[in-house]
């Protein structure tokens, strides 16, 4: 009962960390001290560069052959949960008959989570308070890393079949330049750097003649975390601003995205760690149990405006922002959760 009294108030403390922060993007923004243009601008930095940067320099001094073969766990469980999402969306929009206009819609929103702008902050924040991870050398470098590794299949799936979805295109008709964005680009740049040991030695070595270019990429991802938790909690600041979704839809959505995905993932990683298929690095659990427990991409929003329609960009932000709220004690549950089961 201590530990996971003990376990509970660290959980609560690293979620309340990054809520704070998005707590400052939402008064910031709300009470205009940040006007809609200047967040539009931090967002395009945060997307273009600081991202980038952030998965470069995560993956290009741990990503080798070796590691590519060990952490096959992560693009796998990725295939595993979109796949997974797109049938469980499909029936909850069959079952509260959403209309034809939101229908893809609420499919996304179960499919593909805040993957990237969550999960990072949450295992920077668990490595900072909890003394178990705290005790870990590099516990921050290597959650990001992990996750860095789900992403590597995620994003290119978000671009192509979440995209496709949204804009009622078929994939056939996507372009090259749909896949082609400044996140993919860093982590290929990553896996090229990582994967050839001349060019790792160059870029991530200290003595490396290229190594102030691994540094500059090291210092400005580090930019990432605050400056994405304040164009979050920026986005959610007005609220559920327009909502046409029968309530019931907007409740099952959450109660897959936010309970039934990461308690499938709990059981999976459970099952995995214990037929010896993956190792038992609470690490690692934690990141597939939060990829899983996150609330819907706000790149969905961004998607939606892309079309210029502002129905579905308003619905697609009201949904968003119901997901957001009642994520706030669901991924306090499952990172307890995931602590107490692996650490």
């Amino acid at each position: 009962m201590e530990q996971i009294l003990s376990l509970s108030f660290y959980s609560a403390k690293a979620v309340v960390t990054v809520l704070l922060i998005c707590l400052a993007g939402a008064i910031l923004v709300r009470y205009q001290f940040i006007k809609e243009e200047a967040l539009r601008i931090l967002s395009k930095l945060v997307f273009t560069i600081m991202f980038p940067a952030l998965l470069f320099s995560a993956m290009a001094p741990k990503t080798d052959f070796a590691a590519l073969k060990e952490f096959w766990i992560f693009p796998v469980t990725c295939a595993l949960f979109v796949v997974l999402g797109l049938g469980l969306g499909y029936i909850v929009a069959k079952v509260t008959k959403t209309d034809s206009r939101f229908f893809n819609m609420v499919i996304a929103c179960c499919t593909f989570g805040n993957t990237s702008f969550m999960p990072i902050p949450l295992v920077s924040a668990v490595a900072l308070v909890v003394p178990a991870f705290a005790a870990i050398p590099g516990a921050e470098r290597t959650g990001i890393f992990y996750i860095s590794l789900y992403l590597i299949l995620f994003s290119p799936l978000a671009w192509t079949i979440g995209f496709a979805m949204l804009l009622g295109r078929k994939l056939t008709d996507m372009k090259l330049a749909d896949l082609i964005n400044p996140p993919i680009i860093g982590m290929v740049l990553g896996l090229i750097v990582g994967l050839i040991p001349p060019l790792r030695d160059s870029f991530c070595v200290k003595t490396g003649l290229m190594s102030p270019f691994f540094e500059s990429a090291e210092i400005i991802g580090k930019a990432t975390v605050p400056c994405a938790l304040l164009v979050l909690g920026g986005r959610l600041s007005h609220g559920p601003v327009h909502n046409d979704l029968p309530k019931m839809a907007v409740a099952l959505t959450a109660f897959v995205k936010l309970i039934l995905m990461p308690v499938i993932c709990v059981g999976f990683v459970y099952f995995m760690i214990k037929f010896g298929l993956m190792p038992r690095d609470p690490i690692m659990a934690l990141v597939l149990i939060l990829e899983a427990a996150v609330p819907p991409a706000t790149s969905l929003i961004v998607m939606c405006a892309i079309q210029e329609n502002d129905l579905l960009e308003n619905n697609m932000a009201s949904l968003c922002f119901w997901n957001y709220i009642f994520a706030i004690p669901t991924i306090t549950f499952f990172i307890i959760l995931s602590l107490w089961l692996f650490q």
